[in-house]
């Protein structure tokens, strides 16, 4: 053997560096994606039982418990913003482990969507932009909030953020690029199914996936072709024969949607508290996209997968298709932006927290590309820079955490806590005969099923019939009468109530049997009271 064969080549050498460098990269990799998904994962399920149920996680679970005995006469589809989907999962989960039970899917659910952000991010931009989007999107505030919250949110943005991760996969890979749309239309149908507001959202998945097969060299007329045929097809076909099947329920549920006026000032303030951090660099990542894209390459750094593909050559485009270039791009923000937008123009903050999360789908990936390509910049520069840059990027990090777990904490307080009221109720010998008329009536309907039955006992001031008047005149004629066993008022599901009643208790013979004062995230105090029938004293 000589020693030309016992010496490896350079060439060999390269090999041999490039598969430990890759297999290096692959394993940190997969570990700062772990930790950092555990990490936010430990976060969301620190204290699940932080609360007694808010009255849209106890409304679900009843449901989804009335579902699994084949109880269909509240016909809860007319007042619900969603299908009975998350409503019969909430139903299984709960039967398996109440309350906790339903509050840790939440966190899983949202884990899940994070991984999906990831996933997206790291097609288009790489792995470091990816772990960036998925920190940027798992601890912002109103995500670690929805993860503690069994409510629809939870599960339509796992199935918004794998649509809009399939239609990635679809325009980076051409072989199955089919089977990737399809498969993201159905991902698209049950993120509406989930939560109705996933509708305007449809939109913001069509054009980005326009936007995507155009630049990586699919003529256009074949991609709107493609997509019209495998997405929009699909999506028009399934919710056509739910509306059809559901049409006057629907109706009903469009019709009577709450509303909070607000002054566009107020409401804009509120968008600005849910996303703001997050938009701001998702801003500043899709100016830099659109650079890259108009010089037909990133120069500083190997985040865009479009680096590869893109068949874009901004010099040849006209005056008029420039415009319409940065027009598209507009749009396409705008689409992203779509719930806010909607909010912001109604001057409706009903919901309005919840439904910001689901633009963070389309802006983490961007929000992380930008931080990336910020730390590439600065490794690049001289020693003193690169370490001022670093710290002020950890700086702004860790300000962005302290502020999402702040958020989280006053999320814990910001709805009555009603285990003393339940406790008194219980001394106070509530049982099967009994009528309670209630803001929160589902919550206390949720917490007492094992001991009394339901619907006979429990009725509120939105659905209560009686002497042929129903809601608030229903409740209030109710009151006049004495029919009610026991009256609760919390000055939070209702507001205003207590004005309209407290003089109706006071002559129908109602004292006060239980009050307590609470102080919510706001600074409001609340003041929580159940009224009683005959003698009684205050407790």
């Amino acid at each position: 053997m000589t020693a030309k064969n016992i010496i490896p080549t350079f060439e060999e050498t390269l090999v041999v560096q490039h598969q430990q460098d890759s297999h290096y990269r692959f394993t940190l990799e997969l570990g700062l994606f772990i930790v950092f998904l555990l990490g936010a994962f430990m976060v969301n399920i620190n204290d699940l039982n932080y609360n007694t149920l808010f009255l849209d996680e106890a409304i679900y679970a009843s449901v989804g418990e009335d579902l699994l005995q084949g109880i269909y006469s509240h016909n809860a589809v007319s007042y619900l913003f969603g299908s009975y989907l998350y409503p019969a999962l909430s139903g299984i989960i709960n039967k398996i482990g109440g309350v906790i039970a339903i509050r840790f899917a939440s966190a899983i659910l949202m884990g899940l969507a994070s991984v999906f952000v990831y996933l997206t991010t790291k097609i288009l931009f790489g792995y470091k932009a990816g772990l960036f989007s998925m920190i940027l999107f798992s601890f912002n505030g109103n995500i670690l909030n929805l993860s503690q919250l069994a409510v629809y949110d939870a599960l339509a943005l796992p199935f918004l953020a794998a649509s809009l991760f399939l239609l990635v996969m679809a325009a980076a890979s051409r072989e199955h690029q089919r089977h990737f749309i399809l498969a993201s239309s159905i991902c698209a149908i049950l993120t509406v199914l989930s939560k109705y507001i996933g509708l305007i959202y449809m939109p913001a998945l069509f054009i980005t996936a326009v936007v995507l097969f155009v630049l990586t060299g699919t003529p256009l007329r074949h991609t709107l072709v493609t997509l019209i045929k495998y997405f929009v097809f699909p999506i028009v076909q399934a919710l056509s024969v739910y509306t059809a099947f559901y049409w006057d329920e629907l109706i009903q549920v469009f019709q009577e949607q709450g509303f909070s006026s607000y002054p566009q000032w107020l409401v804009l303030k509120i968008i600005g508290q849910e996303i703001g951090f997050i938009l701001l660099f998702a801003l500043a990542g899709l100016a830099l996209l659109i650079f890259a894209i108009i010089r037909n390459r990133d120069h500083n750094s190997q985040l865009l997968f479009l680096n590869e593909k893109l068949q874009f050559d901004w010099r040849k485009l006209t005056l008029v298709s420039r415009i319409l270039f940065f027009a598209l791009f507009l749009l396409l923000l705008s689409t992203w932006l779509a719930a806010p937008l909607h909010h912001l123009i109604t001057m409706n903050s009903r919901s309005l927290w919840k439904n910001c999360a689901y633009s963070l789908v389309f802006l983490s990936p961007l929000a992380g590309y930008c931080v990336a390509a910020t730390v590439q910049s600065l490794r690049a520069r001289n020693l003193t820079m690169n370490v001022i840059g670093i710290i002020s990027l950890c700086a702004g990090i860790f300000y962005f955490a302290d502020k999402a777990l702040d958020s989280n904490w006053s999320f814990h307080h910001s709805w009555p806590n009603i285990e003393n009221e339940m406790a008194y109720l219980q001394k106070a010998g509530l049982n099967e005969n009994s009528l309670i008329l209630a803001e929160g009536m589902n919550i206390y309907e949720y917490y007492f099923a094992s001991e009394i039955a339901k619907g006979q006992v429990w009725d509120n001031f939105w659905y209560m019939e009686y002497g042929g008047l129903s809601g608030q005149e229903g409740a209030l004629a109710a009151i006049q009468d004495g029919a009610p066993d026991f009256v609760i008022i919390d000055d939070y599901y209702f507001p205003g109530i207590r004005e309209r009643i407290t003089p109706l208790l006071a002559e129908a013979g109602y004292v006060l049997g239980w009050q307590e004062e609470q102080i919510l995230r706001t600074g409001e105090t609340i003041l929580l009271q159940v009224f009683i029938l005959g003698d009684g004293g205050a407790q």
